[in-house]
């Protein structure tokens, strides 16, 4: 019995290790903070839309594209904001140079709703993670922030007057949700 008993206990043993490892290696949660946020909205520009994330919470907001390695083309982070203000941003953590495109929301609303437009008061071009502790802002009060890839600001034919507008996110042939 004794010796029966030994197998059973290293064979539990065995057991509880193999479902460790398992756990280790397929529960594996992202490193990067807010790649779990879905893309769920459009954001129609003249030049195409782009498919955002929406970084509604300030820690959300805080962290924003951080981490990423990469975001497709097609694709961004929307940081609306509860009330017009000057709003610094900076390239903390870092991978990928950004275009930040400054908005105004038209009319001023406290919530962002399908449908709803916005104005591009500025844009800053080509922000690199180097220039953290650097920070980014308007002169002027805005309502939003888009990030998008560097450059990426002129392919979507926004400069400074132009408009966008907000609608519902279509998963299309080749979007892909979650880079």
């Amino acid at each position: 019995m004794k010796k029966s008993r030994k197998i059973a206990y290293v064979a539990g043993l065995i057991a509880i290790a193999v479902l460790v490892i398992c756990y280790v290696v397929f529960h594996k949660k992202s490193s990067v903070p807010n790649e779990n946020l879905p893309l769920t909205e459009t954001l129609s520009t003249p030049g195409g839309n782009i498919f955002v994330r929406i970084a509604r919470t300030p820690q959300e907001q805080e962290m924003g594209l951080s981490g990423f390695k990469t975001i497709y083309e097609d694709q961004g982070m929307l940081f609306p904001f509860s009330k017009s203000g000057i709003y610094p941003f900076w390239m903390k953590d870092m991978n990928i140079p950004l275009d930040m495109v400054w908005l105004k929301h038209l009319p001023k609303t406290n919530t962002i709703q399908i449908g709803d437009y916005y104005q591009v008061v500025m844009i800053s071009q080509n922000a690199l993670p180097s220039s953290y502790p650097q920070t980014f802002q308007t002169t002027i009060p805005v309502d939003a922030v888009l990030e998008i890839n560097a450059f990426s600001a002129g392919k979507f034919g926004l400069t400074s007057g132009t408009g966008v507008q907000i609608l519902p996110f279509v998963k299309s042939q080749g979007v892909v949700l979650n880079p």
